[in-house]
């Protein structure tokens, strides 16, 4: 009979899976007409803060003289931009439409949701979390307000660098998620839940000893 309730058991906590790339890439360096980008380098690291600063006449095109790029896992967290202020879109006032801002900025594993004349709303792909305001708009003077960027919000077991577990490549769980897994001896289980970038996993049980909750 436990064999039955155990099945059940492990149905909740079989989670959604996602095998993706182990290693987090690297960003290749962008281009920037109108500015100057430091350090300068043809490539940077994942989670690497990139300054950058525009010319005499420019100013950056996310409300700032001295603005910041992060990169993340291959894509930079927006599009560096100089903009004019002799261009077409500056404007005085404290908000205009978005379309006087030219390009609508990319947030990397994030996508517009809404798009109306006066704002931009941004949500984070699945596995990521979205730091800073939600929604964009466009300055009077032809400028974006801050922009968010899309963090990592999920925990990483990679069950080939682990000896105790059966191997099945890499998996992706949410933050929040419980998750389960083989162990290397049959009939063996461990069990664990992501929290804060972190997966902490049961010793390996049996499946008699998770129904009589010894494990």
């Amino acid at each position: 009979m436990y064999s039955r309730h155990l099945g059940f058991l492990l149905l909740l906590w079989i989670p959604e899976a996602l095998h993706a790339q182990r290693d987090r890439l690297p960003c290749a360096a962008p281009t920037l007409n109108g500015g100057v980008l430091a350090p300068q380098k043809t490539s940077y690291p994942h989670g690497m803060t990139l300054v950058y600063n525009c010319n005499d006449g420019y100013k950056a095109a996310v409300d700032s003289w001295w603005a910041k790029v992060r990169c993340l896992n291959g894509r930079w967290s927006h599009t560096p931009q100089c903009t004019s202020y002799g261009s077409s879109a500056y404007r005085t006032g404290s908000q205009i439409s978005v379309s006087l801002c030219g390009s609508q900025p990319v947030v990397a594993h994030g996508v517009v949701v809404e798009a109306d004349r006066m704002h931009l709303k941004y949500q984070c792909n699945t596995y990521y979390k979205l730091w800073g305001p939600e929604k964009v708009m466009c300055h009077g003077d032809g400028m974006w307000t801050e922009i968010p960027t899309c963090e990592d919000n999920y925990c990483v077991v990679d069950t080939d660098a682990n000896p105790e577990l059966k191997n099945a490549g890499v998996t992706y769980l949410k933050e929040g998620q419980n998750g389960h897994f083989e162990c290397a001896l049959s009939g063996y289980y461990t069990f664990g839940k992501c929290h804060n970038g972190q997966m902490g996993l049961s010793k390996c049980c049996t499946q008699y000893d998770v129904y009589m909750h010894y494990c």
